[in-house]
């Protein structure tokens, strides 16, 4: 089980003299991830994606200045598609983050429901994050706890 999860930062800005370009860091180790099984359920509209055997590998490749990434979901489902027993090996270089390199990508099954929109594909697989405005202090709960006498 997870206890906590972090946010971290994926690429970072270099500004030479002429332009700003992004560059995606090299990786400091090499990276294994396994996930067994996950549930996600949005609160707002009830949809939710199941994922199982999830994999994530990735190496820092001096030799050609990239990540290499080989990735395997076993199964992955939401209201959208359903795909099993996906491959997918890649590289990364740093100096082109629009870019992928050696794109190799197997799936045994796929199933994709028609009659969506390319808004309903986007909300599905990148949410809108909302900040939440600071409350005024009018509003908040007084600490105050009454008991009856």
């Amino acid at each position: 089980k997870v206890s906590s999860v972090s946010k971290s930062e994926v690429g970072h800005k270099q500004e030479p003299a002429s332009a700003s370009t992004i560059t995606a860091p090299k990786l400091p180790f090499s990276l294994d991830v396994s996930v067994k099984g996950c549930h996600i359920k949005k609160s707002a509209n009830g949809s939710s994606m199941k994922m199982a055997n999830f994999q994530l590998f990735c190496n820092e490749n001096k030799v050609e200045n990239s990540s290499d990434v080989a990735l395997n979901i076993g199964h992955f489902k939401n209201h959208l598609a359903s795909v099993s027993d996906v491959y997918l090996c890649a590289s990364f270089p740093f100096d082109a983050v629009n870019c992928i390199n050696a794109l190799n990508l197997s799936v045994r099954d796929a199933t994709i429901v028609s009659g969506h929109s390319v808004e309903d594909w986007q909300e599905s697989f990148q949410p809108k994050y909302k900040s939440k405005a600071a409350k005024s202090s009018s509003s908040a709960p007084s600490p105050v706890i009454k008991l009856p006498n």
